[in-house]
């Protein structure tokens, strides 16, 4: 009789795991979202960095004066650092929502009330197996 006891899982313990399940498991998905949004901003910002180097690299090549050629690069490179900055950025959110997600999003396994329930013996018995 003792055996079968120890081997049942209380209610409370059990709805808790599968809460603590549902939530890790959403969390994680919750993650992988961002991830592909992220990625999916930085290839679009390449892109853009492919098509802006292209535009400048032929205004380069028809600038009539040094001046001129110096300016369309002063402009490119704006491009390039506004793109760093954005990557920075994007990935500075990426790492907190998965530091977030790594947080305390667990629920407790059991409540004070639901820990007071359960009797000292089981408590006993459980610790001294532990």
């Amino acid at each position: 009789m003792e055996q079968n006891t120890i081997q049942q899982m209380p209610r409370a313990v059990s709805d808790a795991m599968q809460r603590n399940a549902h939530a890790f498991w959403e969390q994680q998905a919750k993650v992988l979202d961002n991830m592909q949004v992220f990625a999916n901003g930085w290839f679009e910002r390449r892109h853009a960095g492919i098509k802006a180097a292209l535009e400048a690299s032929e205004r380069l090549c028809s600038a009539s004066t040094p001046i001129e050629c110096l300016g369309e690069y002063q402009k490119w490179m704006g491009g390039v650092f506004e793109r760093l900055t954005a990557d920075g950025l994007a990935c500075q959110h990426e790492l907190r929502t998965v530091t977030e997600g790594l947080g305390p999003s667990l629920v407790p396994l059991l409540t004070k009330e639901q820990n007071d329930a359960v009797p000292t013996s089981t408590k006993s018995r459980v610790r001294a197996e532990a």
